[in-house]
């Protein structure tokens, strides 16, 4: 069975709290001990690691690996203790973490709640599915087991079909592509697995298959895996029955030793006569009487009046414990509470500590949390403690020490890290989180078709938004005189789908749907085109004369669209003949060539529905939008698409009862406006930059040597965050934006990875220089990933310009460099470099650059091809974008980057995000360029973690 991540996490949870034994043990200390075991046979440490490491990163777990082949050298572990020790070692050593951190924390709890225990017992299960050879460590190459590493070469040339791989598969490389896949079943801890892994290794360097790691450890102990964290409820009830007067209760000063007479001998101690043979030593008596009362296993009736401040005295008991042994005090009190009863009621409680208890009491009143309820906050977030198991709990705890690391590493510490991590970052109004993105369908090539505000037959229904907040059945319809749903055809007039959109169309009209319907026409754009030879364009300027002819209300015009569709016949597409027909049937003394004719006057609206479609990202011929969102082909169909518009209709209303009430939408505001205003609306569908599961580079790592960024061989010794960091620090004066100045904080900061050799390459950069030439918010710099001449002549121009020339004249040359008939006269002689000058170049500094040694000037390019191979997994030649460390690609070879998209990636980046982090940073009043840079990286950091 195949399972994500994500399931792999719920199943764990089933596992520990459902297929379990309980056993139970006498003890001397306590009357019952529990522990609890899984069904399945312990699993070892070092394996458990590894996976907590791959949730790092695969880089990570590839080095834990590496580590760990090479740290045994043939070596065995004997016993769990080992077992342990070798873990946290490696798994340091792969994190870079030193001992002691939080993270090294983090992976003990882990390792002690056996968080990976399942998944390493699901990797055993998928060994053993089968036919599974006798062999302790075996290969599954695309569905094909053998025990013979020799065998592998000739499975993979019978290209049998890959397996299918689940989703925490490890996988060598990460961006591996081929379409073969090798599977190894084996223990990493084997010395036989060394050699293994190496051949491995290097059928995957060779983009022969890809090479899948899955832990199998064929003979494991008998034991069980031991799991911890169950909980016992203990209810405490008063059995006393008779009445008694406590209004009379004693000060805790005046108790301290309010059951002396109760307990004169505990244990064989005689505390009343040691106290007179020795006065001298009474208070260390006492506490020995304490102990020895904490420690008993007899639980005493304790009188009412002892009750009353019993919180407090366990407060105190905790804080009066030295600060190193609070957290184990609570602990002990918490899980021993009624053992420790019969001390906490002689505990004397100060002054400070009842004030601050009664002060937090009142604090944590305005958070909901009641007098003797409890509260988790983590880093200002509340934790539903009703909902939360430890394995959520470490998830959270592993993120936000992430998060406060990079912040650490970035300078931010204290005061500072609390402001960044308290950012409030891509909120959004309550109604919209669960649409997803919905498309602005504002466009003047949009024709309303008809208008709830102004046509006649809405004239009766009320017009204050006020209705909807009326109490109604579940589910109904408000019908309210305002133009609150609008459903638009984006359509080519001639498609046979049409007919039945505008039958549907006629359902809701005739029905008073409360829906605003209208349509954006894909017809020829051409200045001249004759509507007597394309149906069309007949359409369009036949509609536009009936609209013209019959005034402001739309029902006239709308009903002749829908008559057109309704009596074409079933499967035909529309004709010119046919609209002819309509409209002399309505208007028979119209002059039809005129109308709809090459010099027509009724050409409206024409021209702008193939603009708004490529806009917009569209694609096919027809596309309907709800309230901006596009439903599938599934969803319009005949038989699901009036049930589809109600459904959005109803779950709708809810978003626009709550705006309402709140006071966000008012009578006097535009409904279209307001809606498509929201944070979840975009100006185009793209759906490789809206896909939410983007991979998101880590840019908060140290600068360890400025002469990395030249040296190609130390700088593929660098893991992937060191080298992204250094690429970072590399590229801090190139950048390339609207207008030169450091007094600007860029909120964006987008790399282009491309390879200006190819056409697509200069494509992409060509139009991410045009976007940044109007736009102020966003800093671009250009990311080397040629396919084969990395010191071709545009690549040295290029350079050349951003290291002598100043940003917007660096940007004018570029931009004029990458026009394609530039790269044509260029290559064949009709043009120089020089001759691609632009204004205000200084052609001394030029010069100068490109006179220099080209492998000296060229040197960093190496080391950029070799960050675009290891870091996102590209391959030579192919291009890519990264915003705020963002990545978006690889993008494919048929797929180009317009304008508009880089005005959605601006408007996903910056909206609630980069927005409120500008403003965070430009308060730190740090000098221009520092905070640019720590912007930067602080937002590449923060923003993967903004959904918390």
């Amino acid at each position: 069975m195949k399972m994500t991540s994500s399931n792999l996490k719920v199943v764990a949870l089933l596992l520990v709290l459902g297929c379990c034994n309980i056993f139970t043990v006498e003890g001397k200390s306590k009357p019952l001990t529990i522990k609890l075991s899984t069904k399945w046979r312990t699993t070892p440490f070092v394996l458990e690691a590894s996976e907590f490491v791959a949730a790092e990163s695969s880089e990570a777990f590839w080095n834990y690996v590496e580590n760990i082949v090479n740290f045994h050298d043939g070596r065995t572990i004997s016993n769990s203790q080992d077992d342990y020790q070798i873990a946290l070692k490696a798994a340091n050593m792969a994190m870079g973490n030193k001992p002691g951190t939080n993270k090294e924390g983090l992976l003990k709890l882990s390792l002690s709640i056996r968080t990976y225990s399942p998944k390493i017992e699901m990797h055993d299960q998928l060994a053993r599915v089968g036919e599974s050879p006798e062999c302790d460590l075996f290969f599954d190459v695309n569905g094909k087991r053998t025990c013979d590493v020799a065998d592998v070469p000739k499975l993979l040339k019978e290209n049998s079909g890959a397996n299918s791989l689940d989703a925490s598969d490890h996988i060598y490389p990460s961006s591996c592509s081929s379409p073969n896949n090798v599977i190894v079943y084996g223990d990493i801890t084997q010395k036989s697995f060394k050699s293994i892994h190496a051949q491995m290794k290097a059928v995957a360097d060779k983009e022969e298959a890809c090479y899948i790691l899955r832990h199998f450890v064929r003979n494991r102990p008998d034991a069980k895996a031991r799991l911890s964290g169950y909980g016992v409820e203990l209810a405490v009830k008063s059995t006393e029955y008779k009445a008694i007067d406590d209004s009379q209760v004693k000060d805790d000063a005046d108790n301290t030793s309010s059951d002396d007479e109760d307990d004169v001998q505990i244990d064989g101690f005689d505390f009343e006569t040691l106290r007179k043979l020795h006065p001298d030593v009474s208070s260390e008596l006492s506490g020995l009487r304490n102990h020895l009362l904490e420690s008993s296993e007899e639980m005493k009736p304790i009188k009412v009046w002892q009750l009353q401040d019993l919180s407090f005295q366990a407060a105190a008991r905790v804080m009066r414990a030295p600060k190193d042994m609070q957290l184990k005090m609570l602990q002990d009190v918490s899980q021993n509470f009624p053992l420790r009863v019969r001390s906490l009621v002689n505990q004397k409680v100060s002054f400070e500590v009842r004030s601050d208890i009664m002060r937090n009491r009142k604090n944590f009143g305005q958070l909901d949390v009641g007098h003797g309820e409890s509260a988790l906050f983590i880093n200002q977030m509340r934790i539903n403690l009703d909902e939360v198991d430890i394995f959520e709990l470490l998830d959270l705890l592993r993120s936000e020490a992430q998060l406060f690391e990079g912040l650490e590493r970035l300078g931010l510490v204290g005061v500072d890290a609390d402001g960044a991590v308290g950012l409030k970052l891509q909120g959004k109004i309550d109604g919209s989180e669960d649409e997803g993105y919905v498309l602005d369908i504002r466009h003047p090539a949009v024709v309303w078709l008809n208008d709830l505000e102004k046509d006649e037959m809405y004239k009766r229904w009320p017009s204050n938004l006020q209705e909807f907040l009326r109490p109604a059945f579940r589910g109904s319809l408000r019908r309210v005189g305002r133009n609150v749903n609008h459903m638009l055809y984006v359509i080519n007039p001639i498609d046979p789908q049409v007919k039945y959109l505008f039958e549907s169309a006629e359902i809701f009209w005739a029905n008073e749907v409360p829906l605003r319907i209208g349509a954006a026409f894909l017809v020829d754009d051409s200045d001249k085109v004759d509507g007597n030879e394309d149906a069309g364009v007949a359409l369009v300027r036949a509609y536009n004369y009936v609209k013209e002819e019959d005034g402001e209300d739309n029902s006239i015009s709308f009903q002749f669209l829908i008559t057109l569709y309704k009596t074409l016949p079933e499967g035909q597409a529309l004709t010119v003949e046919h609209v002819k027909k309509m409209l002399l049937k309505k208007y028979k003394d119209a002059d039809f060539d005129e109308i709809v004719g090459i010099n027509s006057e009724y050409d409206d609206n024409r021209a702008g529905g193939n603009t708004f479609k490529t806009r917009a990202g569209l694609a096919g011929d027809v596309n309907v939008l709800v309230n901006g969102l596009l439903l599938s082909e599934s969803e319009f169909s005949v038989d699901n698409f009036e049930q589809t518009v109600i459904e959005n209709i109803v779950q709708k209303t809810t978003f626009f009862q709550r705006a309402i009430y709140m006071g966000l939408l008012r009578n006097t505001m535009d409904i279209l406006d307001f809606v498509m205003n929201q944070p979840n609306v975009v100006p185009r569908f793209n759906p490789r930059i809206l896909d939410a599961n983007q991979r998101q580079l880590d840019m908060t790592g140290i600068v360890k040597s400025d002469d990395l960024y030249r040296n190609p061989d130390g700088f593929r010794s660098m893991n992937t965050k060191e080298q992204t960091c250094i690429l970072a620090d590399g590229l801090k004066e190139l950048y390339i934006a609207k207008s030169d100045g450091q007094e600007h904080v860029r909120p964006l900061t987008m790399w282009v990875v491309t390879d200006v050799n190819s056409v697509k390459g200069r494509k992409l950069l060509y139009t991410a220089l045009k976007y940044v030439k109007s736009n102020s918010l966003t800093r671009v710099a250009v990311v080397h990933n040629p396919a084969d001449s990395m010191d071709s002549q545009l690549v040295h121009a290029l350079e050349c310009a951003l290291s002598s020339q100043q940003g917007t004249i660096a940007r004018n040359f570029i931009t004029k460099l990458m026009k394609k008939e530039n790269v044509a006269a260029l290559k064949s002689g009709e043009k120089t470099i020089e001759d691609l000058f632009v204004g205000g170049m200084n052609k001394e500094n030029y010069e100068k650059i490109s006179q220099q040694n080209k492998a000296d000037v060229l040197a960093h390019v190496k080391t950029q091809a070799i960050w675009a191979t290891s870091a996102l997994g590209l391959k030579a030649g192919q291009r890519a974008v990264v915003v705020n460390g963002k990545v978006i690609g690889p993008l494919a070879n048929n797929e180009d980057f317009t304008v508009h998209d880089f005005e959605l990636i601006e408007r996903l980046s910056h909206n609630g995000v980069a927005e409120v982090i500008q403003h965070f940073v430009q308060g730190l009043k740090k000098k221009s360029s520092a905070s640019e840079k720590k912007r930067s990286s602080y937002e590449a950091l923060v923003s993967s973690f903004c959904s918390f």
